[in-house]
């Protein structure tokens, strides 16, 4: 709350997670003179283990109840560190931290600390409320375990141009992809600026894939800032022309795929999808852009 004036709260009807005793007084000051039946509520934080934000555990104990009442605290939240790791002992700690938080003042208050992840924990510290956020994006929560979460999120990009290569042809930037047939390449239509990232070049024999009629085709060469290639050699050539559309991520790429073989992480993936894709969304209302 502190990177925003309180004003743009009480403007807006958006309810602040408040996490210092800072930021307390001045949600305080933003309510004073307002009527008491405006319908405005925040969010205490209180940390558990990973030193970001938050009230200490003791500090939040020691609020007197009264205050939090006039505050119009309606939830006590706390966020897990290492919950997509369930053989973690740190989870269990940070249960039982915040049940210590908890057993004074704002035991009266509904609770939230699990994410995508906390979910599925064992010790199952769903508690009152939960905040599911990769696994919505269809980003598995479980890693290691089969996926629970069906695809949601869909990129494809158009190819630009196909070309024929002999054996030992390169392709790129610095020539770092060698044909070891001779090969039949598609430029697309996507690059780091959308996005992409750049482990996902295909290099020696590493790299990510797309999805061509349901063959998968590899990246070849390093990403560009706009294009990529890959090697489609294997799709019949009645499939290809010019404007067929390739699959980044969907029903045989998923999120933690891509990122997988890109080197990084689903979440990074997501958050870096860039805005020069044409958006369509299903089923929200929400029209496409």
């Amino acid at each position: 709350p502190e990177a925003a004036p309180m004003a743009d709260y009480l403007d807006f009807a958006l309810a602040p997670v408040i996490g210092s005793m800072e930021e307390l007084v001045a949600w305080e000051r933003a309510l004073a003179p307002l009527h008491a039946q405006e319908p405005l509520r925040c969010a205490l934080h209180v940390d558990t283990g990973m030193n970001r934000l938050g009230f200490p555990i003791e500090e939040a104990r020691l609020l007197p109840q009264q205050r939090l009442v006039s505050a119009r605290v309606d939830l006590v939240m706390s966020h897990l560190m290492s919950a997509e790791l369930p053989g973690d002992t740190v989870n269990a700690r940070q249960i039982a931290r915040f049940e210590h938080a908890r057993e004074r003042s704002l035991r009266q208050f509904s609770a939230s600390l699990a994410n995508s992840s906390g979910i599925f924990l064992p010790q199952h510290p769903v508690l009152d409320l939960v905040r599911p956020g990769y696994a919505l994006y269809g980003g598995n929560p479980t890693p290691g375990l089969p996926n629970p979460m069906k695809p949601v999120v869909f990129l494809e990009a158009r190819i630009l141009q196909l070309r024929t290569v002999p054996a030992g042809a390169t392709a790129g930037y610095n020539g770092r992809w060698t044909a070891s047939r001779p090969s039949r390449l598609a430029t697309i239509g996507v690059g780091y600026a959308d996005g992409l990232p750049t482990g996902a070049s295909g290099i020696e024999g590493s790299g990510a894939i797309v999805h061509l009629e349901g063959l998968p085709c590899p990246f070849v060469g390093r990403v560009s800032m706009d294009l990529s290639i890959v090697d489609v050699t294997d799709v019949p050539a009645a499939k290809l022309a010019a404007g067929t559309m390739v699959e980044l991520l969907g029903r045989h790429i998923g999120v933690d795929d891509l990122a997988r073989e890109a080197g990084t992480i689903g979440y990074e993936i997501l958050t870096n999808l860039g805005r020069r894709y044409r958006r369509h969304y299903i089923g929200s209302g929400v029209p496409g852009s």
